[in-house]
């Protein structure tokens, strides 16, 4: 089973600015606009100072990809999903569909 924790499989979900004096963390979010109509958009969810260390900055990340208002892991194929993509608290869509016959 890979990490919970692991930082890496959630960074592609993850934007840094370090631009305007501070460092901006933006997460991916997704909307649906209906059935087969995904919005996404990065949202900014955290400024930090640019003088933030590095550690500071990966327990930060630890604690964003923590957050399920924003992210979760698949309980089936325990890829990191947005939690957009989640059928539901456990599940991600292409689980639901391939294993669960679910049509999205």
């Amino acid at each position: 089973m890979t990490d919970s924790n692991n930082i890496d499989d959630f960074k592609k979900y993850i934007w840094l600015d370090k631009t305007n004096g501070a460092i901006d963390i933006s997460v991916e979010i997704v909307e649906w606009l209906g059935p087969h109509e995904p919005k996404l958009e990065y949202r900014i969810v955290k400024k930090l100072p640019l003088n933030t260390s590095d550690v500071q900055l990966e327990q930060e990340l630890k604690n964003l990809i923590s957050d399920n208002r924003y992210f979760a892991r698949c309980a089936e194929c325990k890829n990191a999903c947005l939690r957009g993509r989640m059928h539901d608290h456990f599940i991600c869509h292409t689980c639901a569909e391939n294993n669960h016959d679910v049509v999205h």
